[in-house]
């Protein structure tokens, strides 16, 4: 049966179909452009965690993640059942990406449907000529078919007691009669209702009335003892009404409404969230300040910069790592030698002194290597990557 699940993260709030999987061929979720529950959030790992189907039952299990998986606010360390409404979620960050198991509870109305239904009573033959030509019994009242409900049971007769032979049980309704000891005490307790409202109308229009003789008396007193004035003929300017500047929380809530009017925006967020090759991201955040100059958000356009050049310069150090990886390990190429020395000779200009690849899912590992990284020769790096990208379109690479 397939499972259906609700996906919430910073992009999106949907509700996914996720087809039965067995354990041999899990259904991947993570960061990854090849997980068939794709989600775009720098915070999870790239196979975070597997879904799939063994003995009728829903599994998720953790799949070696950096930040962890969370089932119901408890990490997940082994295969883990779920059921209807569980809460997964991917990592430990102030809104992580979530999802819902079964939200309007599917699975249980599909149990409920695939028990099997009661016996229906079959239907009665038609008579036939010999039964026709039988003698007849005396004619009752019909049997039910059903058996009587415990709670009826005090309602209940048998055949045999009016009929004279034996049947099943049946339910006669109780005849519903009005006492006059019921009667009263309907009349005793709608007059004292009547009452009550009664008494309350009463004194509420006493205090009312009171109050308007105590107010007209007072006006009278104020008129009598205050001096007779002639009036003036002045203007009586109104006030001025200076409106207040708006707050911070206010701008912010008119740039973000009008991000939405602006399809150039849109391209920007897609390119950031998409994951593309930052050549190409870069390109359509410098397209889009040339086309708008004045725009509001360029501090955020320069964030995403920053975040697409220090992904390039990982990656960069990631690919360096794996190919002098594989001139070590190969004796075929006759220059072997003189590439591994140039991949030396590189990673120590680039200030990179460990032999693994950077782990770009461990936060607190990556802070210690941007610390390490020199600040001069990263900032010249920047402006150059920059100039060829604008000189190129995103075509040339950035080393």
């Amino acid at each position: 049966m397939a499972l259906q699940v609700r996906v919430v993260h910073a992009l999106a709030d949907q509700l996914i179909d996720i087809p039965e999987r067995a354990r041999d061929s899990p259904v991947v979720v993570g960061r990854a452009d090849d997980a068939e529950l794709h989600i775009p959030s720098n915070g999870i790992s790239r196979r975070h965690c597997l879904l799939y189907l063994q003995g009728g039952d829903w599994i998720v299990e953790d799949a070696r993640s950096a930040a962890g998986t969370f089932v119901n606010d408890n990490r997940v360390t082994g295969p883990l059942t779920l059921n209807s409404g569980d809460l997964i979620t991917l990592g430990a960050e102030a809104s992580p990406p979530a999802i819902t198991i079964d939200p309007y509870g599917l699975l249980k109305v599909g149990v409920a449907r695939a028990a099997a239904p009661a016996a229906v009573p079959p239907r009665p033959r038609r008579p036939t000529e010999s039964a026709l030509d039988a003698p007849r019994r005396p004619v009752g009242p019909p049997t039910s078919a059903y058996p009587i409900p415990a709670a009826m049971a005090g309602a209940a007769r048998t055949e045999q007691d009016e009929w004279g032979h034996s049947g099943r049980n049946f339910y006669v309704p109780m005849r519903k009669t009005w006492t006059p000891g019921i009667i009263a005490t309907a009349f005793i307790g709608a007059v004292a209702v009547i009452g009550t409202f009664a008494f309350l109308y009463k004194r509420r229009s006493d205090q009312i009335t009171a109050a308007i003789a105590q107010a007209r008396a007072a006006a009278m007193a104020k008129a009598t003892s205050r001096p007779v004035s002639r009036p003036t003929t002045a203007r009586v300017r109104p006030p001025r009404v200076f409106e207040a500047p708006p707050t911070e929380a206010e701008l912010r809530a008119q740039r973000i409404d009008a991000r939405r009017d602006d399809p150039g925006w849109a391209s920007v967020e897609d390119s950031h969230a998409g994951l593309r090759d930052p050549r190409h991201a870069i390109s359509t955040y410098l397209e889009y300040l040339h086309a708008t100059p004045s725009t509001l958000y360029g501090t955020d356009v320069q964030r995403y910069i920053d975040d697409d050049l220090d992904r390039a310069w990982w990656e960069h150090i990631a690919d360096l790592l794996h190919e002098r990886g594989r001139l070590a390990a190969s004796s075929e190429e006759s220059d072997a030698k003189a590439k591994l020395q140039a991949i030396d000779a590189e990673l120590k200009e680039l200030n990179y002194t460990a032999k693994e690849p950077p782990k770009v899912e461990d936060a607190a590992h990556m802070v210690a290597l941007r610390a390490a990284r020199d600040p001069a020769y990263y900032a010249t790096w920047k402006e150059r990557a920059i100039g060829r990208v604008r000189a190129s379109h995103g075509q040339d690479s950035l080393w």
